[in-house]
């Protein structure tokens, strides 16, 4: 029955990682042309650069209607030779997300991350500041079984998770259970202070249709959201990796609390292997 189960991308699990940040006020759409100029350095490891562009509609006293294409973001990517997207990044007026879809270890994840949010904050206009900054982590499993008949959830997510209806257990193959709760976050700097971090975990079970058609999958998606404005100083971004980290474990541990002891060891789930 262990192996009714498997990780989806492997050895792991982790099928996207994300790094997000949310500006406050918005950046004026008339300034973001500028910004994919002054954002060279992205250029450098996400190679391939496109605009984000949406239909602009203009009503004229004279009753005509004037649409035009307009800027309104900014888009930088790295693929792998094979053609798959390994890093993504969206620049967009309301917040920016960093997208890693080839998860190896943190400790190699997180420095290209955070040298992008780094060079992207550096650009923002004046009085543009952060109402908050998350990690979104999605795990997925894939069934194993020949059978679906055969489905039996207790041999990937355990029966006694704080983060699991017990009714899911016995709904067959197409389930889903969401929660929220809210965890401290410790004071790290002054830009952050002592604030909490709102997790919400939604975590489904069923058929996903994808190259090899359709299959059977369970999805963890883990996102944690620290809300509350955040001065900027382009010169200090210290506070950055601290929050992140301390965001990255207790995802692990919510994972440990949901996923059985087999799959834990299979997939090397301990924060020791890594911080």
């Amino acid at each position: 029955m262990s192996d009714m189960f498997k990780p989806a991308c492997g050895s792991h699990s982790l099928l996207e990682t994300v790094f997000f940040v949310q500006f406050a006020p918005e950046i004026d759409l008339e300034v973001m042309p500028q910004l994919g100029d002054k954002l060279q350095s992205i250029h450098q490891f996400l190679p391939n650069r496109s605009s984000v562009s949406a239909v602009k509609i203009e009503l004229r006293p004279e009753a005509q209607q004037v649409s035009s294409l307009q800027a309104t973001g900014w888009q930088f990517a790295r693929t792998s030779p094979e053609g798959d997207t390994e890093w993504l990044l969206r620049f967009m007026p309301d917040g920016l997300s960093i997208h890693c879809l080839a998860y190896t270890r943190w400790d190699e994840v997180w420095p290209i991350a955070e040298k992008a949010l780094v060079e992207s904050l550096k650009v923002l206009p004046s009085g543009v500041g952060l109402n908050a900054i998350g990690l979104k982590a999605i795990d997925r499993f894939e069934y194993a079984g020949e059978d679906l008949a055969m489905y039996q959830l207790d041999a990937l997510i355990r029966r006694n998770s704080p983060h699991i209806a017990d009714r899911v257990f016995s709904a067959g193959h197409r389930w889903h259970c969401n929660s929220g709760w809210f965890v401290s976050i410790p004071a790290f700097g002054r830009e952050m202070n002592d604030r909490e971090a709102l997790n919400q975990i939604n975590v489904s079970g069923g058929p996903i249709s994808g190259p090899a058609g359709e299959q059977t999958f369970v999805t963890i998606d883990h996102n944690q959201v620290v809300k509350g404005g955040i001065a900027i100083n382009p010169a200090e971004h210290g506070w950055l990796g601290p929050v992140m980290k301390k965001m990255h474990k207790d995802n692990i541990v919510v994972l440990s609390e949901i996923l059985v002891d087999y799959m834990i060891r299979r997939i090397n789930l301990t924060v020791k292997a890594e911080a």
